[in-house]
């Protein structure tokens, strides 16, 4: 179980240096704190060969109605797989692969009562709809010891 202090992350901001004022506000986030919660598995199939299984569930830093589509915040679903093969005791490969399946959730810009989205949605309009999205990981990492 982790716990993730996402409420310090209050605003996305820009700073350009050749601005009289050189930080710019670019979008108020209002994230909130956040759990993850994982459980995995280590079965060795003989002493060279390890398989590896887990589950994840990433609980979304935002509410319904702070959700933007700058950055889609949602609720996932994590499913994980792997195998190592050990070849000597300084050598050894690991293969791993992650699926992640977030949730369809509802995006509206601009977001209403929020002064950064109002403004933004003089440059970028207004949208109304759904996000989702799924991500395929694939990993590979060599360990040499000596």
């Amino acid at each position: 179980i982790n716990w993730t202090d996402w409420s310090s992350f209050e605003e996305l901001t820009a700073v350009i240096p050749s601005l009289t004022v050189p930080t710019q506000l670019v979008k108020q986030e209002n994230w909130q704190d956040s759990y993850r919660f994982a459980l995995g598995a280590t079965y060795r199939l003989t002493a060279e060969s390890t398989l590896r299984a887990g589950v994840a569930y990433d609980k979304s830093a935002v509410s319904d109605a702070n959700r933007t589509l700058t950055i889609p915040e949602m609720n996932r679903v994590w499913l994980s797989a792997g195998y190592g093969y050990q070849f000597s005791k300084q050598f050894d490969i690991d293969l791993g692969l992650t699926y992640i399946m977030a949730d369809e959730s509802p995006v509206v810009e601009p977001r209403p009562g929020i002064a950064s989205d109002i403004s933004s949605a003089l440059f970028g309009g207004t949208f109304s709809g759904t996000t989702s999205g799924n991500i395929l990981l694939v990993g590979v990492q060599a360990s040499y010891r000596f």
